[in-house]
């Protein structure tokens, strides 16, 4: 499992359902840099798990 980072950002959106911290997700869009960490703005995503809570 990867352990880079990315910073993804849904602009005018607090919460997307079903993403939550430890959801495995597969994005699609552009990356850029902002503040020295890759950043997706806006992505197309699929939610591929979620974490099992406890």
């Amino acid at each position: 499992m990867a352990k880079d980072r990315l910073r993804v950002i849904w602009l005018g959106r607090r919460r997307i359902p079903g993403v939550d911290a430890g959801s495995e997700l597969r994005l699609e869009g552009m990356v850029t840099v902002r503040d020295g960490l890759p950043t997706m703005f806006n992505p197309r995503y699929e939610i591929l798990s979620r974490q099992e809570e406890q």
